[in-house]
């Protein structure tokens, strides 16, 4: 469960920077890890490849693909997902089916 996590981060966290950029920024900044000063020039994108590259560093894959997930595969994870209420629940965006397909597929 803990390499599925570190994997998926990075994707869930781009794809709910939008609501939590300032949290992430803070985040970042603690770890060390932050590839710019000011929040405000914070994007998605650089946030995301910050992320997998400290799950890279942590010698885990980054990519649904390095663990034997199949592309034909992601329809089927994205509907699973959605019975997950506990953690649909504590997401901070409102998640739907196509927006977890569109996550795995960036996991891809």
């Amino acid at each position: 469960m803990g390499v599925a996590n570190a994997l998926m981060l990075p994707y869930v966290v781009y794809f709910n920077f939008q609501v939590m950029k300032d949290r992430y920024f803070r985040v970042l900044r603690e770890l060390g890890l932050l590839p710019v000063d000011d929040v405000a020039v914070l994007t998605p994108e650089q946030t995301k490849d910050v992320l997998c590259g400290f799950v890279s560093g942590l010698g885990l894959p980054n990519r649904l693909r390095d663990v034997g997930i199949t592309w034909e595969t992601l329809p089927g994870l994205a509907a699973s997902a959605m019975r997950v209420s506990r953690l649909l629940g504590n997401n901070p965006r409102l998640i739907t089916e196509s927006d977890a397909l569109a996550i795995y597929q960036l996991a891809f």
